[in-house]
């Protein structure tokens, strides 16, 4: 009986003796092995590389969107996204009110509030001490 008889091996069709043990697939098991560990090292690269270059980034940007967000309070100088600057008003959960200019208040959308220009609200200077 032929040696590749009943192990469904290609080789049964070709002219010749059956090369190695199961027509030689178990003798390039181990560097198939290997060759396939080294294809994946690219996509592991780049995939280590797409964390760094995006996934990082966005996500300290949302962690300063947050804080901006948190550190919001009426009496605070702020800048708009869209480069308007003023002084907050009032706060809601969506909205925020402020002043661009004496008498002119507008209300925008909070979320366009894209950071505070004075590290603590505005007060009013005290009196030198005579």
């Amino acid at each position: 009986m032929d040696r590749a008889a009943g192990l469904g091996c290609m080789s049964k069709l070709l002219p010749g003796p059956v090369p190695g043990p199961l027509c030689g697939r178990h003798s390039l098991r181990r560097s198939n092995l290997v060759s396939d560990v080294y294809s994946f090292i690219p996509l592991v690269l780049l995939l280590v590389i797409f964390y760094l270059l995006v996934m990082r980034p966005a996500r300290a940007r949302q962690k300063d969107y947050l804080a901006t967000q948190t550190a919001l309070e009426p009496g605070r100088r702020v800048m708009l996204a869209s480069g308007i600057f003023g002084e907050l008003v009032s706060l809601g959960d969506t909205e925020a009110e402020l002043r661009i200019a004496p008498n002119t208040v507008i209300t925008v959308n909070r979320q366009a509030v894209a950071k505070v220009v004075d590290p603590s609200p505005t007060t009013e200077p005290e009196s030198p001490i005579d």
